[in-house]
């Protein structure tokens, strides 16, 4: 845990069943957490929040973690999240929500979470998770049996989000399908671009747009 610290590195290391959070780093600057493992804590894998500005977040694995494996929260802003692996977190694989803005997430994995693969809270417009960049991530099989997820939830007032060359899959297991729907775009989001995403597998929906902003920029859904 690290509080008001400044151009602080974890690397390297293993943070596992803790009762909160594995790592967690708070009024941060210049945050770099590369190469590190976060898995069977009680709450969320890495957790940067309240003001963490120009984190650096690469190469990372969160799973197993009782809630959400990469968490954004309270002005995580102009981050950049690479090569991370978010796995079989009991909620989310990335959470992103409260004044979250100006972030970019790149190459990173993301499967088998309870709920959504990537999901934007659902915030007022004033603090919403704005201008965020997704690009040549994949996002897979994220839900439950009897709990049906999304590879992206978009709730909220939020706006500005681009979603880029994204591979988005959906694997039947035993005759399920648990990630039904590729991209869920919610009645007050607005300004989403989706471009040259890439649709695989038994997805029923590859997007569905409740918007009722009418400024969405959605391709047709490509896949094979």
């Amino acid at each position: 845990y690290f509080f008001h610290s400044r151009r602080m590195t974890i690397r390297n290391c293993v943070a596992r069943n803790y009762p909160g959070d594995g790592i967690s780093t708070q009024f941060v600057e210049d945050p770099v957490v590369d190469n590190c493992e976060a898995y069977g804590n009680a709450m969320l894998g890495i957790h940067l929040g309240t003001g963490a500005a120009r984190g650096i977040v690469t190469n990372n694995r969160a799973h197993d973690n009782g809630e959400d494996g990469l968490y954004l929260c309270w002005r995580v802003q102009h981050a950049r999240y690479e090569g991370n692996q978010s796995w079989n977190n009991g909620q989310d694989g990335i959470s992103i929500g409260h004044k979250d803005t100006d972030n970019i997430f790149i190459k990173n994995t993301v499967s088998g979470n309870g709920r959504s693969g990537i999901y934007f809270r659902d915030e007022a417009e004033a603090n919403a998770g704005n201008r965020n960049t997704f690009q040549d991530n994949t996002i897979e099989d994220n839900g439950r049996p009897g709990a049906p997820g999304y590879a992206i939830r978009i709730e909220g007032e939020t706006h500005d989000l681009k979603f880029v060359s994204n591979t988005i899959r959906s694997n039947r297991k035993n005759g399920t399908v648990v990630q039904p729907v590729g991209i869920y775009v919610g009645p007050k989001a607005d300004f989403v671009l989706s471009d040259r995403n890439l649709f695989v597998g038994d997805l029923k929906q590859a997007i569905v747009d409740e918007s009722q902003g009418g400024h969405n920029q959605l391709a047709p859904p490509a896949g094979k």
